[in-house]
């Protein structure tokens, strides 16, 4: 199969969750014999287009800046990708595929999927909601409705949690697959252990991850070490310099150096309130910690661990003084998040899309 992959990211050049998992299917497809093609914005110097990892990419449109100066998605960039993106009507391919966010790409994408006749898959990895009025009030409306329309346009639909799959199950009926993001657990075997922390937090330092509120809750009582950067990275330092228990790493240089710290820590706690999946607890599990996440609407790592596991915000000091007086095993199904047999689902999909 030719298969066609739309984003307007692409790993290496920026290390997001949706570009790496672009990049594992998108390489492992081509490993099996397809050919695989990303169109992207030029993110490197040189020709239009190149090879590179067993793929051929694209430079469909320049390069735009992803982020504003306030660490915001643009919405600029967004549009002025989209823009370049009938192009793909003079590509050939069998399969087409587009990630969900940011929504503008998907609307052209179906057309030309439409015109060529050629099957359309779009993966989402969370769907707002109404959620669009929390975050912007009144203003939400807007990214209400476009994203309500980009679902009911999303003819195939890879959905990486059960939460994401439950919420769009109200708003569209299109064939929808369970697909979730996958670890490297060979990788995650070969990472060798770190300096030991009772507890671990790992992630964006946004507001949605709670990470001053973990800091609360821990004070003195245990030694916590924080992976991660972001806007309230300075914030976060500041307020854990009170605590000589905690210890802020900041961004490591390599997934390797964040595994050996999980592999050490007694309990990873992970109190975020919006995940579209949560591949920082999955990785933790992966690595044989006892993972402890929050309940919340918007959090969909509570889909990845055992009950006993999810805390509120009321009772998250109480499972933390829990798990590590009475250490616990966790179940852990690796098999579910190999990327070898998401791999496999995906192709049958395609395949079975073109018949």
């Amino acid at each position: 199969m030719r298969i066609a992959f739309v984003s307007d990211a692409v790993y290496p050049y920026h290390k997001g969750g949706k570009e790496k998992r672009i990049f594992e299917i998108s390489t492992g497809l081509a490993k099996k014999g397809h050919d695989v093609h990303i169109y992207t914005m030029k993110w490197w110097k040189g020709p239009q287009i190149k090879k590179e990892n067993g793929l051929t990419l694209h430079a469909i449109s320049p390069y735009y800046k992803l982020y504003k100066k306030d660490g915001t998605r643009s919405i600029t960039q967004a549009l002025l990708f989209t823009a370049h993106l009938p192009k793909l009507i003079s590509e050939k391919f069998d399969i087409i595929e587009v990630d969900h966010m940011p929504y503008f790409p998907i609307f052209p994408t179906w057309l030309i999927s439409k015109i060529k006749r050629k099957p359309f898959f779009v993966t989402w990895h969370e769907y707002w909601g109404n959620y669009w009025f929390d975050y912007l009030g009144s203003k939400g409306l807007f990214g209400y409705i476009i994203e309500n329309l980009s679902a009911k346009l999303s003819t195939n639909i890879n959905v990486v949690s059960r939460l994401t799959q439950r919420r769009l199950r109200k708003v569209t009926k299109n064939k929808m697959n369970y697909s979730p993001n996958g670890i490297d657990f060979n990788l995650i075997k070969k990472s060798k252990k770190k300096k030991s922390f009772d507890l671990l937090f790992a992630g964006r330092m946004i507001k949605e991850k709670n990470v001053s509120f973990l800091i609360d809750q821990v004070k003195s009582d245990y030694t916590l070490g924080i992976i991660g950067s972001g806007p309230e990275l300075e914030k976060i330092k500041a307020k854990s310099k009170q605590y000589p228990n905690i210890e802020v790493l900041g961004m490591l240089p390599k997934i390797e150096d964040v595994y050996g710290y999980m592999k050490s820590a007694k309990l990873f706690a992970f109190p975020s309130e919006r995940e579209g999946f949560g591949i920082a607890p999955l990785e933790a599990m992966a690595c044989g910690t006892p993972t402890l996440v929050l309940k919340a609407r918007d959090n969909a790592s509570m889909y990845l661990v055992d009950k006993e596991f999810i805390a509120t915000k009321e009772n998250f000091k109480a499972k933390i003084d829990k798990f590590l007086k009475n250490p616990k095993k966790i179940n852990f199904e690796i098999k579910n998040y190999l990327w070898e047999n998401i791999i496999n689902n995906l192709e049958s999909n395609y395949m079975e899309a073109l018949k």
